[in-house]
């Protein structure tokens, strides 16, 4: 039953406007929360030809600020999460209790600091923030299940899908091949689930953070569901940036901080882009 509610949206946000989606994805949604979730079984794995020219594209980046990175990597390393201002302690997490509030606990599920501990890696030599990150991904693989809790939410899995991977890109041999091809496998799982959890509902810089998340998977994986998460999110990440940007280069949401977001996303899922040779459309450049 779940799967035919999927379907429905599925169809309905093929159209033209959203209109029909945004009207029927609250109904949906509270009929699915009822339902148990079925994680589907997904048949692709981490592209061998992209895999090279995407980590090199990556690493190209660097950490903004070096200094900074290796000091939020060691926090974590030594098991303290700082979020909001907020610093916790904590041995071993527990992902499915809220230890200071909502937000505080999606950005415990967001993993921005996967790729603090990658760089940190790179720049120190030392394997164990490479053995911290593993053990960090294994652990919220272990005890998160699929479609429940905060660390399910479409802008989570998101932001996490997307850290994940360049953690993945950035650390390559420093992972047991094992232990990487279980973390592959999460985001593969993760991103069939966001695939059908598009934040319509609520547009702007969610649903771009959604599409850019499906598209980095469709680039990083491959197989038909990768192929299929591609093509999908590259169509309604055009759409989208035509509409968000404004002609005159500003983000519709009109803030300084959701500006920066939307740009990052852009020139990130741009270069990733040209780094496995797809096109980009001349008008969003112009945007």
């Amino acid at each position: 039953m779940t799967g035919i509610l999927d379907r429905v949206l599925l169809y309905a946000r093929t159209a033209r406007h959203l209109r029909w989606e945004q009207w029927l994805y609250r109904p949906v949604r509270r009929i699915q929360a009822r339902m148990p979730y079925r994680a589907p079984v997904i048949a692709c794995r981490p592209s061998a030809g992209r895999w090279a020219a995407l980590a090199e594209t990556v690493s190209a980046w660097g950490p903004a600020d070096p200094q900074a990175c290796v000091t939020r990597a060691g926090e974590v390393a030594s098991g303290t999460f700082r979020f909001l201002g907020h610093a916790e302690r904590i041995e071993a997490v527990d992902w499915n209790r809220r230890l200071v509030g909502h937000l505080w606990s999606y950005n415990l599920h967001y993993f921005d600091y996967a790729v603090d501990l990658a760089w940190t890696a790179r720049l120190t030599g030392e394997q164990r923030y490479a053995d911290r990150f593993v053990e960090l991904a294994s652990s919220w693989i272990s005890r998160c299940t699929p479609g429940k809790g905060d660390g399910w939410e479409p802008y989570p899995v998101s932001l996490r899908i997307v850290n994940w991977i360049y953690a993945l890109l950035l650390l390559g041999d420093r992972i047991d091949p094992a232990a990487r091809d279980r973390i592959a496998a999460s985001i593969a799982q993760q991103a069939a689930f966001l695939e059908r959890r598009l934040e319509f509902h609520i547009l702007a810089n969610h649903l771009q953070k959604n599409l850019k998340a499906l598209v980095v998977a469709g680039l990083f994986f491959e197989g038909a569901g990768a192929e299929r998460w591609l093509r999908r999110g590259l169509r309604l990440l055009w759409r989208e940036s035509l509409e968000q940007v404004l002609p005159d280069g500003t983000h519709y949401e009109r803030s300084p901080m959701y500006h920066a977001i939307a740009l990052a996303d852009q020139l990130e899922t741009i270069a990733l882009l040209e780094a496995a040779g797809q096109p980009v459309p001349q008008a969003v450049r112009a945007r």
